[in-house]
């Protein structure tokens, strides 16, 4: 479920939103109201809000002041998380380049034109999410061979594992060709750099985890170093099961 926090003074187009909203994506829910700028940033300290539908024209901190504040103290967790929403478009090139703003709507040109944007952007959210669940999930399996999360090879392996998930394909998946040259990319390394690290993390996860972990966790009695493939498979066969 994705949870909106809808901004406006106007409360006979807050309800109209408010059923359009309900109406056009059952995935979504209007979570909380404000209507004015001040019960914005009160709702927001003390609520995790996937979207924020923010009016310009409010009292008490107007939507400017709004997306400052924002952009001061939650950067990091409302980027791209704001739809503005004006009668105005001269207004756009003044929000236009603040990180929390995903898109500007106006309301002159209706509400599908708002519930459009909002569905593109909840696409996005549900993807953030599951993709923010599945790493805990990756993160736990980990956790079970007792592998070390202040190495880089650990946080490789973490990147390596998710995007072979993604793409559901391990038999077919050379790791050096197809994922460690993404996972370099994404860390500004190199591909070889990437390897090395993993390595060495799964080499001290087979030092540090008890024998009857290793045992346990494989299926067999382990004598030597899982082969990094072959731990890779076996984790996500754990993730398969527990989905």
């Amino acid at each position: 479920m994705v949870d909106i926090l809808l901004t406006d003074d106007n409360i006979y187009y807050t309800k109209t939103l408010i059923n359009s909203i309900s109406e056009k994506n059952k995935c979504t829910r209007v979570f909380a109201i404000a209507t004015n700028g001040k019960e914005v940033l009160e709702k927001i300290e003390q609520n995790k809000i996937d979207i924020i539908l923010l009016d310009i024209e409010m009292p008490q901190y107007n939507g400017f002041e709004v997306l400052n504040i924002l952009s001061q103290r939650y950067r990091d967790y409302y980027r791209n998380s704001v739809i503005v929403m004006s009668n105005y478009y001269n207004n756009y090139s003044k929000f236009q380049n603040n990180p929390c703003v995903y898109s500007c709507a106006n309301k002159i040109n209706g509400i599908d034109n708002i519930l459009n944007e909002i569905q593109k952007l909840v696409e996005i959210k549900e993807k953030d999410k599951y993709q923010r669940n599945l790493k805990k999930d990756v993160m736990k399996e980990l956790a079970e061979l007792n592998y070390n999360f202040k190495y880089n090879g650990t946080k490789y392996l973490i990147e390596s594992i998710m995007l072979i998930w993604n793409r559901q394909d391990i038999d077919n998946i050379n790791l050096k060709r197809d994922i460690f040259p993404v996972v370099a990319k994404n860390n500004n390394k190199t591909i070889n750099n990437v390897k090395i690290n993993i390595n060495y993390a799964n080499e001290m996860m087979f030092y540090d985890c008890p024998q009857y972990k290793l045992d346990q966790y494989f299926g067999y009695k382990v004598i030597s170093k899982p082969k990094v493939k072959f731990a890779i498979s076996t984790i996500l066969q754990k993730l398969y099961i527990n989905k």
